[in-house]
């Protein structure tokens, strides 16, 4: 008589929440609420800076546009996986429009880039990727969320507010997000920790 031997392997609901496939230590968050974060002014603004601005108890980012101008603001990171951005957005100016950029060396040929050359002279360099513009049109004045995807192998963020119109314009950004692509619902972003505290 043969006896049988079998195994059973079970995962236990204990291991299974101590895996938390949403945790993230990626940067690039920041609120607004008591510094600008990692964020700083980049080389490339031309004319135009993001400064920190409070208004009625609200701390955010915002970029005094004249025509002509072009203002940056930029954080360094390290991908080493897609990444969600997700932001609070206010911008409205006719001719005016808010880039969401990801600056990756060797870019896919397949990769969507908006046209940022008006104001970089043509200097636009290669590995800048920029997923997301706001309407060139004049728009409501209201905050609106948005977000873009950068790829695996991005090493900065980057936020350009080009007003190419003939009127005096305005970017604003508030609460800007990192999430791993499995944050389907935008629970858990990365660095909460720290980002609740920026």
């Amino acid at each position: 008589m043969h006896e049988e031997l079998t195994a059973t392997i079970s995962t236990t609901p204990r291991l299974l929440l101590s895996l938390n496939l949403l945790e993230c230590d990626t940067t690039g968050g920041c609120l607004f609420d008591k510094s600008l974060c990692s964020y700083h002014n980049s080389h490339m603004s031309r004319g135009s800076t993001f400064q920190r601005t409070s208004i009625y108890g609200r701390n955010f980012v915002q970029a005094l546009a004249p025509p002509g101008t072009i203002a940056v603001l930029e954080t360094a990171t390290s991908f080493g996986e897609d990444h969600k951005i997700v932001f609070d957005v206010l911008e409205f100016t006719e001719g005016e429009r808010l880039f969401g950029c990801c600056f990756k060396k060797d870019l896919a040929p397949h990769d969507t880039i908006f046209g940022i050359t008006s104001l970089l002279a043509g200097n636009r360099p290669p590995e800048l990727f920029c997923p997301f513009a706001t309407p060139a049109h004049s728009t409501s004045v209201i905050w609106r969320t948005a977000r873009f995807t950068c790829p695996r192998g991005t090493s900065k963020v980057l936020f350009m507010c080009e007003n190419f119109g003939t009127n005096n314009g305005t970017c604003a950004m508030d609460n800007i997000r990192v999430h791993k692509l499995f944050d389907v619902l935008e629970v858990e972003p990365c660095q909460k920790d720290i980002v609740a505290y920026s």
